[in-house]
């Protein structure tokens, strides 16, 4: 076969023949020139070729006119045939006989996520409780404070108790490679068989959260044949998940977007000619897979915090930790962790592989320990889990040698082994959910719990639910519960609940109705009564545009306690400060500049409206998500105009982003044009304002509507239907009513 990069000779005997070609049924080019040599045979240029995405496998390749051939009969799995009475040249190529369309049906694009408004935020919950022997004030407040892409936060409890800070970090996020950047304080990432703790100090990691459409499982693939370019429906369970279109040949469609469990794919290809094919596979997919060469990583070191709540600044124990995990396959994902402190080091290996026969999970790790004074320490550990299409089930156990210590241990209470039981299924109209746990600590006894859930739908509006906790070891007595609730409409709710065990049974009944978001009020009311003392509780809440508010009353015995409480929020951007409800997502701030009452909406809904300035805060949001913030121009006065009515934003987590409609004032008067020999310019003379895009036109009798850019004198030229030009002022003293008619204005030659 002849290099690409070669001279090729030019044959001066070939002949010019040019035809009108179709590819397996499908009309194409009606001219393309070909080529034909006295054996007969046929050359098609390789443009042609590679539009119709056929392999150029063949051989007999020639050149000519500054083009390159190649000869029909030579690639592999096509045919021809020649019409040479009609000039058409019919090829019929089978799927092999094309390239292979490979399409990442989960692949997303990275998002514009827009850098943080300069600005910060202030969040408060602050509360008076008075009961008999006990007057607390107390508040809880956050804030932060964000510009670009980095975000810093703090939040403190505040109280007659007294002051204590509680979690402060500084954190940046990197969208494109999904890792985030956090100093401070934070929760140092575990792994299969460590433990979270919380510490002080320096956090670089993987963070898939930062693109939510982003599925870091692995996830199935199907693949199929086209004679022609076609359009290709995918469905998983009987829900239409993505919709591709391939050119003709082999195609494979990879990572499709399903749930995790067990599930079927259902594939419908329409080619061009409306022949349809339909192609179906099973697939099981698990959030514990990464994607093939996906790589998951964290790295911490910074100091243990201890007595969180209660001490601001006590830190100890200094400590790095690794954690790197990797898809090796689309079935097999493995994982390193190492913890290394002053006295203690523990490192180890984990492992996971699907086993879709049987629609499950398997896991095991291992890792071993070295501390001072004690002998190195070993743990061994693994899980199984089974996700099918109607139930599902968990078991995991991990067995500890008394030695073993790792990051977040406590000396005097170490692990000797621990295990779990969990199974969910269908059980008639409801669904059946069993749990079992047991716990050793070295030294201690075995614990062993049992504990069974079962919750069904018996109407609409009416929902049951069952409840079992038993202790089998140490044996204790069994406690079952019952619970009725009872939906009247989206804000009424009644429900009951019946509890009872060895010695003890009590009645719990509340009447409530929800607290609309967008303002209002709601209650809850609630009775216990039984073997513990009775209690009864009401409480009042309310929501408004500046915060919310609640007032709450317990009765016990002859005891009555109060409290009052309110929450909400402020907002610092821009250069105003802006009150609302407490601000614990991403929100923005939206400048509908000098116009007062207009209703905000987010996503189609009423959430907020400007305030005597113009502006309003909006939220929550959903941080590196779409969140479409629009108004409606006909809430506008005549007198304003906006840039847009619509804004899609995608925030950063938390912190605030200005939304700017760039509203504006706009004069609207309507003149009427003259010439220099007083006659009115004739129709369709188009008017052009200086600072203002929009064009005009004028009427009969030269009339004009315009709209200004300003009050005071505005520039502007006609361009008559002749192709003549002239200019004119508009003088428009401030304080001229809006919509005017102002006196004839002659318009000057250019």
């Amino acid at each position: 076969m002849p290099v690409w990069g070669q001279a090729l000779p030019q044959a001066p005997t070939y002949a010019t023949v040019i035809l009108a070609v179709s590819v397996n049924g499908l009309p194409g080019d009606q001219g393309v020139v070909l080529l034909q040599n006295p054996p007969n045979q046929l050359f098609a240029p390789i443009t042609l070729l590679q539009d119709w995405g056929l392999l150029l496998a063949g051989q007999g390749m020639t050149a000519a006119n500054g083009l390159r051939y190649m000869d029909l009969a030579s690639l592999p799995g096509v045919s021809f045939s020649w019409d040479q009475t009609r000039t058409e040249l019919a090829i019929s190529a089978a799927p092999h006989a094309f390239l292979t369309t490979r399409v990442n049906a989960g692949e997303e694009l990275t998002a514009k996520v827009a850098p943080y408004t300069p600005g910060a935020y202030m969040n408060y919950d602050a509360s008076i409780t008075d009961s008999p022997g006990l007057h607390e004030r107390q508040a809880l407040v956050d804030v932060g404070l964000f510009q670009g892409e980095g975000l810093f936060t703090s939040s403190f409890a505040v109280g007659t108790a007294g002051n204590t800070r509680l979690m402060s970090s500084f954190q940046t996020d990197q969208v494109s490679v999904m890792k985030t950047l956090r100093v401070g304080d934070s929760y140092s990432s575990a792994g299969a068989w460590g433990r979270p703790v919380l510490f002080g100090g320096f956090q670089f990691g993987t963070n898939f959260a930062i693109r939510p459409h982003f599925i870091p499982m692995a996830l199935p693939s199907v693949s199929g044949r086209a004679l022609l370019p076609s359009t290709v429906d995918v469905y998983v369970d009987n829900a239409l998940r993505t919709q591709q279109n391939v050119y003709a040949g082999a195609f494979s469609i990879q990572n499709l977007p399903v749930l995790s469990g067990a599930g079927e794919v259902q594939v419908v290809v329409k080619d061009l000619l409306g022949r349809e094919q339909v192609l179906t596979q099973s697939f099981f997919a698990s959030p514990i897979l990464l994607r093939p060469d996906l790589v998951e990583q964290s790295f911490e070191m910074g100091w243990q915090r201890n007595n969180f709540g209660q001490a601001s600044h006590d830190y100890s124990d200094p400590f790095a930790a690794l954690t790197y995990r990797k898809g090796m396959s689309p079935r097999v994902t493995a994982e390193a962790h190492l913890e290394i402190q002053r006295n203690m080091s523990a490192a180890g290996l984990s492992g996971a592989v699907s086993l879709p026969t049987l629609s499950s999970v398997a896991e095991v790790s291992a890792a071993i320990s070295h501390a001072s004074h004690f002998n190195p320490g070993t743990l061994l550990g693994a899980s199984y889990s089974y996700l099918g299409k109607r139930w599902s089930g968990h078991a995991s156990v991990q067995w500890q040698s008394g030695s073993f210590h790792q990051l977040g241990s406590n000396p005097d209470k170490l692990v000797q082994q621990s295990g779990s039981a969990q199974l969910n299924l269908p059980l008639g109209a409801g669904k059946l959910s069993v749990n079992y746990l047991r716990h050793q600590l070295v030294g201690a006894d075995l614990m062993r719990i049992v504990n069974l859930n079962f919750s069904q739908r018996l109407a609409s509006n009416l929902h049951a639910s069952m409840v079992m906790f038993k202790p089998l070891f140490p044996s204790a007595g069994t406690t079952l519960g019952l619970t009725l609730t009872l939906l009247f409409d989206a804000q009424h709710v009644v429900s009951s609940s019946l509890s009872g065990g060895t010695d003890t049974h009590s009645a719990y009944t509340t009447v409530s109705r929800t607290t609309p978001r967008d303002g209002g009020f709601g209650y809850r009311l609630a009775s216990l009564n039984g073997s513990d003392p009775a209690r009864q509780q009401a409480s009042l809440a309310h929501n408004q545009s500046n915060g919310s508010f609640q007032a709450e009353m317990v009765h016990q015995q002859t005891d009555v306690s109060t409290r009052l409480s309110a929450q909400g929020g402020l907002a610092l951007i821009d250069g105003d400060v802006y009150f609302g409800p407490r601000l614990d997502e991403s929100f923005a701030v939206v400048k509908v500049a000098g116009v007062a009452k207009i209703p905000i909406y987010l996503e189609n809904q009423v959430v907020a409206h400007t305030n005597a300035r113009g502006r309003a805060v909006v939220g929550p949001l959903r941080a590196y998500q779409d969140n479409n913030i629009s108004l409606d121009p006909l809430t506008l006065r005549l007198d304003t105009t906006v840039s847009t009515v619509k804004h899609t934003v995608v925030p950063r987590s938390q912190g605030g982003v200005l939304v700017d409609f760039q509203a504006r004032k706009i004069y609207r008067v309507t003149l009427t044009m003259l010439d220099q020999a007083g006659t009115v310019l004739p129709p369709w003379t188009a008017i052009e304002v200086h600072g203002v895009a929009q064009g005009f036109v004028i009427g009969y009798r030269g009339e004009v509507f315009v709209e200004l850019p300003q009050p005071g004198t505005n520039l502007a030229m006609a361009r008559l239907p002749d192709g003549s030009r002239c200019q004119f002022t508009v003088d428009v003293p401030v304080g001229t009513p809006n919509l005017s008619f102002l006196e004839p204005i002659t318009c000057l030659p250019v």
